[in-house]
């Protein structure tokens, strides 16, 4: 299983967005090791994995304490989102936000809504904007205050963690031509997209060998070839897009999507919205 690898990953991968000191989760994770014995819950959504991650690494730890997790605010009927992680760190309690994410660079790179998930319905601009303007404020709100003090919790420090991989289109990539908006880390992970007309010419392009990514390997890089490794599918008639890694002697080289025209049209205007 691959739950060691995503573990390290976690704790040794760049931040994806550019936080300050006093916001960054990383005096948490300073004190967090990789232990291999993680029990994994069945899901389908790579966030609920990242956030089983965090969890393990946090109980994991001497120094912290996990009281709470993806702990719903429902308040007169009315829900008013979640918090990700409430932690127990020395003599404080810390309210710490997640997000793994990945993006597709469609327009000029220089902004956050020129960047799109590969579902298409989600844009940088507005996580950004849900992060800061929503979720980090949540413990602010005055009915929240109430409804917190009546849960015997009072957040006394907020932190930030972000993970993710950023995708350019391929001759940037190769070229290292990278534009990214001032809020992102500098040091973030990279990736390529290409379009399918141009995928017969990347698998012969060069001396390696290409795999299909499954979901649950979009995390840590791959080191090993396994039975969930399958070949690139090059007839894109049954889908849009297709998550690919190239590898040499079984290490990890790079990963990129493969999209067609319809997803490619989509993404496009979503950027235009």
């Amino acid at each position: 299983m691959r739950y060691h690898s995503d573990l390290n990953w976690l704790l040794k991968s760049p931040e994806l967005l550019q936080l300050d000191k006093n916001i960054s989760a990383q005096d948490l994770i300073s004190l967090c090791e990789a232990e291999s014995d993680f029990t994994f819950q069945q899901t389908y959504r790579l966030g609920l994995y990242f956030e089983q991650l965090w969890a393990h690494l946090i109980n994991g730890s001497n120094d912290l304490e996990l009281l709470h997790k993806n702990l719903q605010i429902i308040i007169d009927k009315q829900t008013y989102g979640e918090f990700d992680s409430i932690i127990g760190f020395q003599d404080k309690i810390v309210h710490c936000e997640l997000a793994v994410k990945f993006y597709l660079k469609i327009g000029t790179g220089s902004l956050l809504s020129d960047w799109v998930g590969p579902n298409l319905k989600d844009r940088f601009d507005d996580k950004y904007n849900r992060i800061f303007d929503h979720q980090l404020v949540l413990s602010e709100l005055p009915e929240l205050q109430i409804w917190l003090k009546d849960k015997k919790i009072h957040i006394d420090v907020k932190r930030l963690l972000t993970r993710g991989r950023l995708f350019y289109p391929y001759r940037e990539f190769i070229e290292q031509e990278f534009s990214f908006p001032k809020e992102i880390n500098a040091k973030h992970d990279k990736g390529f997209w290409v379009h399918y007309s141009k995928l017969d010419g990347l698998l012969k392009d060069c001396d390696l060998q290409w795999y299909q990514l499954p979901r649950f390997y979009w995390l840590a890089e791959i080191d090993r070839v396994d039975d969930k490794l399958l070949p690139v599918e090059k007839d894109f008639s049954g889908f849009s897009l297709q998550k690919i890694v190239a590898l040499k002697d079984g290490k990890e080289v790079m990963r990129g999507f493969v999209v067609n025209d319809d997803w490619l049209n989509k993404a496009q205007q979503r950027v235009a919205d």
